[in-house]
């Protein structure tokens, strides 16, 4: 694909926009704008793709892309597509949208988003919401506790939810 070329097609899902080249589709993050997979054609999910695809439409409720040329058309299959949108959201520093996604969709994550976004608020000299947030990561409460020590902030700890 050359950075000059105009795609034939788009598509777009709840997190992503596809494009498509002639020798590829991109895949590109609605949170970041960054490009995150490229599907080099003719492969497709291991088929060979016969003819040049001229066109793709998005299946939300198959959650796959569609692909046809002059004579075939072809599935593309998306998987786990939403598993690491809350690293995009921590990317641009979105971290209430980060921390609440993971809270509603992926709960494994919701410590260390926490624990990101207290950091974030430390740093700024936010530390009542830094405490609070903290309390909800996986950080070591001693190491928090003298790291606000350290910094004369001791009333950020007496907050309610932080005990």
């Amino acid at each position: 694909m050359t950075t000059s070329e105009t795609p034939h097609a788009a598509a777009h899902s709840e997190y992503h926009i596809f494009l498509l080249f002639s020798d590829c589709i991109s895949v590109i993050s609605k949170v970041t704008y960054n490009i995150v997979h490229t599907e080099v054609l003719p492969l497709i999910n291991k088929a060979i793709i016969k003819g040049n695809i001229i066109n793709m439409y998005y299946d939300k409720s198959k959650n796959c892309l569609w692909l046809h040329s002059n004579t075939n058309i072809y599935q593309m299959t998306i998987n786990n597509e939403d598993s690491e949108i809350w690293k995009a959201h921590v990317e641009k520093e979105d971290y209430d949208l980060a921390l609440d996604y993971c809270e509603k969709r992926n709960r494994e994550y919701v410590k260390k988003v926490a624990r990101l976004y207290a950091n974030s608020n430390f740093e700024k000299n936010n530390y009542h919401e830094a405490a609070l947030l903290y309390a909800k990561s996986d950080e070591y409460l001693e190491e928090v506790a003298l790291q606000f020590l350290i910094n004369n902030q001791e009333e950020a700890l007496n907050c309610k939810r932080f005990k």
